[in-house]
């Protein structure tokens, strides 16, 4: 297979993971869809972080593959909230220095990879703030220095 045809394949795989994605969001219904639909839809979520008041949030990764995590939270009573796309500049923008990786986790979801940087470079913040230089620059990744542009899945 050529290098064309092979990046022809990989870009139409993640615009059809990306349609699925839009799909299956688009068949939820804040506050009347379940935690069940949400299950049903997106599968087992890579982690379920506690919310006030009795609720969660359940955190989709869908990289490396694509460029988007999403955190689909869900009230005490069991009901869709929100569905939030959590790799955005506003979410690199709130990582703020002596944040801890638990913290980052929690505002940008699982990093497609993790990478370990010399001790000045270490702390979560300095992770995240190399990608949001890098998403400033149209080059997409996690908060731990993986790069993929906005054409290409590399």
């Amino acid at each position: 297979m050529t290098i064309a045809k092979l990046l022809g394949a990989t870009l139409l795989g993640l615009a059809l993971l990306t349609g699925c994605d839009a799909q299956r969001i688009s068949e939820l219904q804040s506050g009347q869809s379940t935690e069940a639909d949400v299950r049903d839809r997106f599968g087992v979520p890579e982690n379920t972080w506690p919310e006030p008041g009795g609720g969660h949030t359940l955190e989709y990764n869908r990289q490396p593959a694509g460029t988007e995590n999403f955190m689909i939270t869900i009230g005490a009573d069991g009901k869709l909230v929100a569905v939030r796309q959590v790799l955005t500049q506003d979410n690199f923008a709130r990582v703020q220095p002596g944040m801890g990786m638990d913290e980052v986790r929690r505002l940008l979801g699982k990093p497609a990879k993790t990478t370990r940087f010399d001790s000045d470079r270490r702390d979560a913040c300095g992770l995240a703030l190399h990608a949001r230089r890098q998403h400033a620059q149209g080059v997409y990744g996690d908060y731990q220095g993986r790069r993929q542009s906005a054409a290409h899945a590399v």
